[in-house]
């Protein structure tokens, strides 16, 4: 037997933590277990006449693998499977790249008139149609982005979200509908029309800290702010049912303001449709001070009700980007893998003919090329929970850095955090 490849301690006070990257696995050490897993750990066979009970744990949980088991190739085996499913199929749909509004930090370049003709809802029709009638496929979900997709609700999104239930109900495919929305066009009319679909709708909505800070970033036109009117309408999409993930987008200046902001929603803290997800404004520059403030609002969100157990994630979550069943179809028929893209023509990997085909281009065959790591990525223990994709590693061809420019120990504590509350033992 010997030592996971993947596992990691972190020094925690009194205690110290073991982590395993590749089985997301997690185990709180008295600080002699520790000292004595440090000198073990090119013999690990002595732990088993010292510690049975820690070794027994340790094997069980992929601590401690056979001698023969290349972990690296495992991992890739597992994320190649996990990112060629058959049953499962993400589409994007951008059914314009227009806004209501004009936010700094958006790297998209937004287009007034631009919306899906009908010669390009049909070839998606086709696409769909395809899809469901040719594959094994189980689940459909059908996201919509932009540009703010709510401005063409009533001509496209709200008549096809009722093609794809009639298909879907046709071939007993599962079908989840969701949308990436500033929220601002989420009246209630819209809302109660997606409730009458009896469709699972699930809603990402960016905040940029609460009403001060917010309204700062997103005005309308008329350079009024629109916190108020967001929080009114996802109080009200959160009653019917609907599925919530708040996005709270975080510079080192707003975010402790995202504790206001979590307490408008208290009412709904027992809730298992809403969630908070922190993200740092990609702009902004990591730093500790940053770092221990936003800890304050996770702890303020713990200790809210608004951490659930379902939350803990594996580390084989893959970003869809990296997934052969995921696909982005911009307004204009023109075919991405990433929705961090400003969609033009000359970057697209691809484009959807009349037929309802894609024709893959050079751009594509250049991420199939990245998409399972560089050589350096395999070489690395937190390669499992790295948040760099394909679209990263992209940059990274010709050369040997590593395509994630944050620091290493930020992933490990978050994800260290994320299965706080599923922790394997203390030893």
């Amino acid at each position: 037997m010997k030592w996971s490849f993947y596992n990691i301690i972190v020094d925690n006070k009194s205690s110290s933590l073991l982590y395993n990257s590749f089985n997301n696995k997690l185990v709180v050490l008295l600080k002699d277990v520790e000292l004595l897993l440090r000198k073990k750990m090119l013999c690990v066979d002595d732990i088993k006449n010292v510690h049975p009970t820690l070794y027994d744990c340790l094997c069980e949980e992929g601590f401690i693998v056979e001698n023969d088991c290349d972990e690296v190739s495992e991992y890739v085996k597992r994320i190649y499977a996990v990112d060629n499913s058959s049953k499962y199929f993400h589409l994007i749909i951008n059914p314009t790249l227009n806004c209501n509004l004009k936010c700094w930090y958006c790297y998209e370049k937004h287009v007034k008139d631009s919306c899906i003709n009908k010669d390009v809802e049909e070839s998606i029709k086709r696409y769909i149609f395809n899809k469901i009638e040719n594959d094994s496929l189980k689940h459909l979900s059908v996201s919509f982005f932009g540009g703010e997709p709510l401005l063409e609700f009533d001509r496209f999104i709200f008549p096809f979200i009722n093609y794809l239930k009639e298909i879907c109900n046709k071939r007993g495919v599962r079908f989840r509908c969701s949308f990436t929305t500033n929220a601002f066009l989420l009246t209630t009319n819209v809302t109660d029309a997606l409730e009458q679909m009896g469709v699972n709708i699930h809603l990402q909505v960016p905040f940029d800290g609460n009403k001060d800070f917010h309204d700062k970033v997103k005005k309308c036109s008329n350079k009024k702010g629109t916190y108020e009117v967001i929080i009114n309408n996802l109080k009200y999409a959160l009653s019917k049912g609907f599925d919530v993930t708040i996005r709270c987008n975080y510079t080192n200046n707003n975010i402790a303001s995202f504790i206001d902001l979590i307490n408008e929603f208290e009412m709904f803290k027992n809730s298992e449709n809403i969630r908070f997800s922190l993200q740092k404004v990609w702009q902004e520059i990591e730093s500790k001070e940053m770092s221990d403030k936003t800890e304050v609002v996770f702890k303020h969100l713990k200790n809210n009700g608004f951490l659930k157990r379902k939350e803990t994630s594996s580390s084989l979550q893959r970003c869809y980007a990296d997934k052969e069943n995921s696909l982005v179809i911009n307004y204009n028929g023109d075919i991405f893998k990433c929705t961090a893209n400003d969609f033009v023509t000359e970057k697209r990997e691809g484009y959807l003919n009349a037929e309802g085909c894609v024709i893959y281009n050079e751009h594509y065959q250049e991420r199939l090329k990245a998409k399972y790591g560089l050589e350096n990525c395999l070489r690395c223990t937190i390669f499992p929970i790295c948040p760099s994709c394909s679209q990263s590693r992209l940059k990274m061809l010709s050369g040997d850095n590593c395509p994630y420019k944050g620091n290493e120990n930020n992933i490990i504590y978050d994800q260290i955090r994320k299965i706080a509350f599923n922790i394997v033992d203390v030893v």
